[in-house]
């Protein structure tokens, strides 16, 4: 589904235009998304200043991943947004867009 393969139960694919990852679950695994490119695993908005370099972390914690803004600007998930701060939002299993809202049209 959405290009991704098939993959062991607990696999997160994380995509970005030009950037992605897969990895296994394993409790304690993080991984960063954000404008700066040498310093996270997926990189959005690589050129979008409103985009924090370090702008969300997905952790994997007691079995299950969880999404966490860490930038300026919040995270759009489908049941609302998160603001930075904010206590991280499990992820339920299959599909879930995440938006990082950049500047202008992004």
């Amino acid at each position: 589904m959405y290009g991704v393969a098939p993959a062991v139960p607990g696999t997160l694919v994380a995509q970005a235009i030009g950037s992605s990852i897969t990895v296994g679950p394993r409790d304690g695994r993080v991984v960063f998304f954000g404008r700066q490119a040498d310093e996270v695993h997926v990189c959005v908005g690589g050129d979008d200043q409103w985009v924090s370099k370090k702008h969300g972390r997905l952790e994997h914690i007691c079995g299950r991943w969880t999404v966490r803004a860490t930038g300026r600007r919040p995270l759009r998930l489908p049941t609302g947004e998160l603001a930075a701060g904010a206590d991280p939002v499990p992820l339920a299993e299959g599909y879930t867009p995440v938006f990082v809202l950049g500047g202008g049209n992004r």
